[in-house]
């Protein structure tokens, strides 16, 4: 719905632009925290985990105003080199964004050890309303991609104030004084290999985009940005449904690679049937959906939507790599990944954005597909589950 209402108020170059900005700050939000975040879950005691709540935000809040303080010096003269001037006016809100979303992120791992499920549910639908609230009035304003920026920004600041409420009510098991330098050495480990890691995974995930922007204008990399989300959003609902199966049952069964491989053909037939349509009439749905001035992003949907069945089949069934023990290849993977990219778009750069998205659709399915193999292989590096103890009679 969002994204319908966004194609209907904003143009091309404004979505373009809008996406350009969003991307780069993806790529700030995997290290501003320093993932201290993730090892909330660990501690035996709320003490522990909370220090590392105080960390994680005290990090994020240098970081951002960092961040923020390096766009303002820089920016300007990087964007124009860029080939998008027009990004300079959007990046005053980089620290701002960096700051919400770091938050929001926070404070999700804390409820989330807390098992307060209904909250955080509740926060995301803030957060989501906020944002496609205050895009469609900005919009009906024409304030062009800062509108979009400004929205986005305001959706992640009223979602984490709404968890620093609940917080706040609920009280937190502060220990006086804080260890925040002893829970920093203890958990160092995920500044120095976890926000690396997720540097690259954002890389090998949005890299297409940093490419397209340094060689199409702001409306190409809008169509195409449309055509992404549109198809992108039913992967990230279905694709944690599909997983949880597999990380539930993969390490339980004793056919792990024939299991692997039956989910793996049902995630291709269940995504493959979900894009049919848009391989087969992508122009004219996105005509039809969001308007005449999106005919070109229908185009590229048809292409980029054998790419999603690939990306959604094997992320559904990544859960492989973690089971067999065998990180270290997905990793290797992403940086094949991310280099290949490279070769793959040299030869291509410099014609049209159609031909750029089958050269990016054909070489992420066959990627993908090797992917695919390297989980199989990964299956038969799990251990087999211990049989339960006898019992005395």
């Amino acid at each position: 719905m969002a994204t319908l209402l966004v194609a209907k108020l904003y143009t091309p170059d404004q979505f373009g632009l809008f996406t350009l900005f969003t991307v780069l700050v993806t790529v700030f939000m995997a290290p501003s925290t320093g993932r201290y975040e993730y090892a909330v879950m660990l501690p035996d005691k709320d003490e522990e985990a909370y220090d590392l709540v105080r960390l994680s935000r005290r990090f994020c809040l240098a970081f951002s105003l960092a961040a923020g303080l390096l766009a303002w010096l820089v920016g300007p003269t990087l964007a124009d080199r860029f080939g998008h001037p027009e990004l300079a006016r959007l990046l005053p809100f980089l620290a701002p964004f960096l700051m919400g979303a770091g938050f929001f992120s926070i404070l999700t791992f804390w409820f989330n050890r807390l098992e307060a499920y209904r909250l955080l549910a509740s926060s995301r639908v803030v957060q989501v309303s906020v944002a496609a609230l205050c895009w469609v009035v900005f919009g009906l304003l024409r304030w062009s991609a800062a509108g979009l920026v400004l929205g986005s920004v305001l959706g992640w600041v009223v979602g984490s104030l709404w968890l620093e409420w609940a917080l706040f009510k609920r009280g937190a098991p502060r220990r006086q004084p804080p260890r925040l330098l002893e829970v920093a050495r203890h958990y160092q480990s995920f500044p120095l290999y976890q926000a690396p890691a997720g540097v690259l995974k954002i890389f090998s995930d949005t890299g297409v985009f940093f490419v397209l922007g340094a060689f199409f204008s702001a409306a190409d990399v809008g169509q195409f940005a449309l055509a992404f989300r549109a198809l992108w959003s039913p992967i990230q609902v279905t694709s944690q449904v599909f997983g949880q199966l597999v990380n539930r049952e993969l390490g339980r069964r004793p056919d792990r690679k024939a299991f692997y491989l039956r989910q793996l053909a049902i995630a291709v037939l269940f995504m493959g049937g979900l894009v049919l349509p848009v391989l087969l009439a992508g122009p004219w749905l996105f005509k039809l959906v969001f308007g005449p001035e999106w005919g070109l992003a229908g185009e590229l949907a048809r292409w980029l939507s054998l790419w999603m069945v690939a990306c959604f089949a094997v992320e559904s069934v990544s859960y492989s790599f973690a089971a067999g023990r065998a990180n270290w290849l997905l990793l290797l993977w992403r940086l094949a990944y991310i280099a290949g990219l490279a070769m793959v778009f040299a030869p291509v750069l410099g014609q049209s954005i159609e031909t750029v998205t089958r050269a990016y659709t054909l070489y992420g399915v066959g990627a993908f597909a090797l992917l695919a193999g390297l989980g199989w292989w990964a299956c038969g590096r799990i251990s087999a589950p211990e049989p339960p103890a006898a019992v005395a009679p």
